[in-house]
């Protein structure tokens, strides 16, 4: 499985590499019938998603179609006023979406690129590096020990 085991932020460590925002993605197409909303914004399976980045500060909501990104000030109105066209914080909107770049080139699909064909044959490679960890963990009034072997970004 691609990603980032939860393991170490449930132990209590955070680990120094560890990412400052979050970041969702929202397919909001319907393969047997259009939705509302592909019907209102003239959207198909293609183009109805949108991404979502959220730091400590502020949401950046950014969408497939042709349609303004949407940013919200945490520390202002929160979600309920988009600044995205006042001039005090277009270097924040610009820091965003290049973060949103950079994280989709990141996360793409990687299916081909880790792969290499050999004279022995195909060899696949991990994304990420692993590392086995003891760990004790406390859950929900319980405790538990064992070795756990999760992904870790090179």
């Amino acid at each position: 499985m691609d990603g980032r085991s939860l393991l170490p932020l449930l132990g209590g460590e955070v680990p120094d590499d560890w990412r400052p925002y979050s970041f969702s993605e929202f397919d909001f197409s319907e393969p047997e019938a259009l939705t509302l909303w592909e019907k209102t914004l003239g959207t198909g399976p293609s183009d109805s998603s949108l991404t979502i980045l959220r730091d400590t500060r502020f949401t950046l909501r950014e969408f497939a179609v042709e349609l303004s990104p949407i940013l919200y000030d945490l520390e202002g109105r929160d979600e309920m006023e988009n600044v995205t066209d006042r001039p005090e914080f277009q270097n924040d909107l610009n820091r965003l979406r290049r973060l949103v770049l950079r994280h989709g080139m990141k996360n793409m699909d990687h299916t081909l690129s880790l792969n290499t064909i050999t004279a022995d044959g195909p060899r696949q490679q991990r994304r990420h590096k692993q590392r086995v960890i003891s760990k004790t963990c406390q859950s929900s009034g319980k405790v538990g020990s064992g070795t756990f072997l999760y992904p870790i970004d090179a």
